[in-house]
Formats: structure tokens, C-alpha cells, sequence
């Protein structure tokens, strides 16, 4: 993925959700519409792929997995935010799996 996005849920190197603040889903915005460049559901030999966004812990362990989708016309990777637990760091990975 590009490194020049606009604007993140949560945003870089959040500490933590005041009360109430973590509703609605977690997402990306990119500077650009990514479409056909660097999100794509199928390439050139037909080969199909999915896209998740891959909590972990800071071990590495995979924790949790949320299918994204991307919105062409707000250029934004969307996704559903998981149960998280409290006073736990995570680290969020986008991932593209054929």
C-alpha cells in the first residue's frame, strides 16, 4: 500500500479510546484512489484476492481478522472495528491474500 494516505481510524500510534470514541468502523483514506494500482480484485491472470485488516499483539500473534472493502468515491479501506481489550496494545496490518 502507498505510504501517502490521508487520514486513519484509529490514527498512528493511538494510545488509547476515550469512553464512547471507538464507534463506527476503522478505516484508511489514501491521498489518491487506489483502485486497479494497489487494491485490486483480480489481476492480470485472473488470479482473485481478499484484503483483511490483521490485528496482532506485540508478539506478532494474529488476534483477530476483519474483512476490507474498499469505497472508491471516499478513496478509504474499510473496516469493522473488533471487540478490543482493554489497556492491550495492537498493531493493525492490511493484508491482500490470493
Amino acid at each position: 500500500m502507498p505510504q501517502e494516505y490521508k487520514k486513519t481510524k484509529p490514527i498512528t500510534h493511538q494510545k488509547f479510546y476515550m469512553q464512547n470514541e471507538d464507534t463506527g468502523g476503522h478505516y484508511v483514506q489514501t491521498q489518491s484512489n487506489i483502485n486497479e494500482l494497489y487494491y485490486y480484485l483480480q489481476d492480470t491472470r485472473g488470479r482473485e484476492f481478499d484484503y483483511f485488516a490483521v490485528y496482532r499483539d506485540n508478539q506478532g500473534e494474529e488476534l483477530n481478522r476483519q474483512t476490507v472493502n474498499y469505497n472508491f468515491g471516499q478513496s478509504r479501506l474499510n473496516w469493522n472495528k473488533p471487540n478490543l481489550d482493554n489497556n492491550k496494545e495492537y498493531a493493525v496490518q492490511i493484508v491482500r491474500k490470493a
